[in-house]
């Protein structure tokens, strides 16, 4: 008896929590980036993208959306390019605006102290 009093209020906050993730992150990004699937709050579209054929995922969803889309990885978007026409759209053609670059994580290590000795010869 106990556990369903404490049940139905974590539900019901899970729920809310939930809710507020999904109208925060449409709020966040409407206008700014090129719509896509409907994204989780904490896990975005990777239930959606499987590792192992990542690609045919993409082009899948590339056949609903067009050719270009904004996936969710984690709370991250991605914008995603698919086919020749929009490659050059963006990279050619729109070069400025696409020169730029999101945050990356970066390495100060040399290529020797991050591969094995043995791969290296």
């Amino acid at each position: 008896m106990m556990l369903m009093g404490i049940t139905v209020p974590l539900l019901l906050l899970l729920l809310a929590l939930a809710r507020w993730g999904w109208s925060a992150q449409g709020a966040q990004t409407q206008g700014a980036l090129p719509p896509g699937p409907t994204a989780l709050p904490l896990l975005g579209n990777l239930l959606q993208l499987e590792s192992g054929r990542l690609d045919r995922a993409l082009m899948e969803l590339s056949g609903r959306w067009g050719p270009v889309f904004t996936v969710r990885l984690g709370p991250r978007p991605a914008v995603v390019l698919c086919g020749y026409s929009a490659l050059r759209d963006a990279l050619v053609l729109q070069a400025d605006a696409f020169s730029g670059r999101g945050t990356m994580a970066v390495s100060n290590a040399s290529p020797a102290e991050t591969v094995s000795p043995r791969l290296w010869k």
